[in-house]
């Protein structure tokens, strides 16, 4: 079972996560779309 403190992390991370992962993947999927 995760405790507390990991959870308030998940928590933090996710929005940081939604709003830098498409700019991190986006070129990258490009490359590998028109390749």
């Amino acid at each position: 079972m995760l405790d507390a403190q990991t959870i308030a992390t998940v928590k933090a991370t996710i929005p940081l996560l939604v709003e830098t992962g498409p700019k991190l993947t986006a070129p990258f999927l490009r490359s590998h779309v028109h390749a």
